[in-house]
């Protein structure tokens, strides 16, 4: 069984055993003989007086709990009595239940109550609500003891048999055949999915008020199915009926994203988070995400802004990173050189790649000395990539600024940390030579203006 959806370990849990506390021994052993009606084959429900004479030595030790004592009786009368008689289908079942209560040193007798139930229900005495009674519960004990199959095949007799479903019998058939419906290399069983939709379906019709478990069996049922719309619907239910649950939000929001229902998952997580759930730093980047996805830029920068001021998104790098870019993509290029002002302020260490993107910024908006002035700053703040294209690029802003010296004296600096390739070479030459041609040009108008004018 390796039914992993997170809500199954809690409808597990609320399922398995609801029928231990039953009446097994709800009169003394003196009464059991007395018992009226008769099965099918008219077989007579009567102890033999030996039978009866150790029931009412069992009967005090059981009330005492001294099962230690109890247990020895009752497997002499199971030794001596017919296989198929009235004493054993008692015997069977007081035994039974001293199996079920009783503590040992590995836990409570539950593999050794199987048996004995299995031939109680083969046996027939009882009445059919009993038998119903012991139906479900050796289901119960059958999946407690890793027979998924006999457990489901039990239950679903119960289900058949019963004149009126309970609900918790409805859960634990439904909850056995989704763990069998999945194998252990992931893949799911759709006819068995769909048998517990079946059922689901109509308890759905008997239930007028449906407990939260039977909702989680439906939506998980759904989930397994590939119905991803009908799941979503009934966390829908689940989330409006028990709002405080986060694992229903999570699963959820969850629906919707991988169904790429952005829109959606947005307003399940602010639903959420007016309650308090899903507010984590996590999700809140999770919001951001998906507004940047759907180039709601405007979105982005106000959730973060709001979310790095109060701490409900982390300052992080790459959070800093996420702001700038989304302003970049508004159009507010001052907006991104000012969160990325701040990051160096936070982030020293990476002060370098931040002055080389507010490098590009002033240099597509054509400010070429403040371009100038930020990539220089990068540069000496070290823990750049390619600090030799980077030289470069400073010494063609130069030129732009016609500061043609000092993009010479770039370029020095360029040559060592560049490419030793052709591409890498051309492109340093090419440089120079613009700069040096400039300065030459600059040269000759300085010269010729220097002359006397005739």
């Amino acid at each position: 069984m390796n039914f992993h959806h997170p809500l199954f370990s809690r409808i597990a849990r609320g399922t398995l055993f609801v029928a231990v506390g039953l009446a097994l021994l709800a009169a003394p052993a003196t009464r059991l003989s007395a018992q009226s009606g008769s099965t099918p084959t008219e077989r007579p429900k009567q102890l033999t007086d030996e039978t009866q004479a150790v029931f009412n030595k069992v009967w005090p030790l059981i009330e005492a709990k001294n099962w230690e004592q109890a247990v020895p009786l009752l497997n002499e009368v199971l030794s001596k009595a017919k296989p198929d008689s009235y004493d054993t289908a008692m015997a069977s079942v007081i035994l039974a239940q001293v199996y079920l209560q009783r503590n040992t040193p590995g836990g409570s007798d539950y593999a050794a109550a199987v048996p004995l139930l299995e031939n109680v229900i083969r046996l027939g005495y009882h009445d059919e609500a009993r038998i119903l009674d012991f139906t479900f519960l050796l289901a119960q004990l059958h999946n407690m003891g890793g027979n998924a199959a006999r457990a489901e095949e039990l239950s679903l007799r119960w289900l058949d048999m019963a004149k009126k479903w309970k609900m918790e019998s409805v859960i634990f058939y439904t909850s056995v055949v989704l763990q069998r419906a999945q194998a252990k290399d992931g893949t799911v069983d759709k006819d068995a999915v769909g048998k517990a939709l079946k059922i689901l379906k109509k308890a759905f019709l008997v239930f007028p008020n449906p407990t939260e478990q039977l909702y989680q069996v439906q939506a998980i049922s759904y989930q397994l199915n590939g119905e991803y719309d009908k799941a979503a619907d009934v966390f829908e239910v689940l989330v409006s009926k028990w709002p405080k649950n986060r694992q229903y939000w999570q699963q959820l929001y969850a629906l919707y994203v991988n169904s790429n229902q952005s829109i959606r998952a947005i307003l399940t997580l602010e639903r959420a988070q007016e309650l308090g759930i899903l507010n984590t730093p996590k999700d809140h980047l999770s919001r951001v995400g998906l507004y940047y996805n759907l180039q709601r830029f405007d979105r982005v920068t106000q959730i973060l802004e709001k979310g790095l001021k109060d701490g409900s998104i982390e300052s992080d790098p790459n959070n800093y990173e996420l702001l700038a870019a989304a302003y970049q993509q508004t159009f507010n290029p001052f907006n991104a050189i000012d969160v990325y002002q701040r990051a160096i302020e936070k982030f020293p260490k990476n002060a370098g790649k931040y002055y080389i993107s507010i490098t590009n910024l002033y240099w597509e908006m054509q400010k070429y000395p403040e371009a100038l002035t930020s990539i220089e700053k990068g540069l000496a703040a070290g823990d750049v990539e390619n600090p030799g294209k980077l030289y470069m690029f400073a010494a063609y802003i130069c030129y732009e600024l016609r500061k043609f010296q000092h993009g010479l004296e770039l370029l020095e600096k360029a040559k060592p940390l560049l490419a030793d390739t052709a591409q890498a070479r051309q492109e340093f030459d090419g440089l120079t030579n613009s700069i040096k041609d400039a300065i030459e040009r600059e040269e000759k108008q300085a010269a010729a203006a220097a002359q006397p004018k005739k």
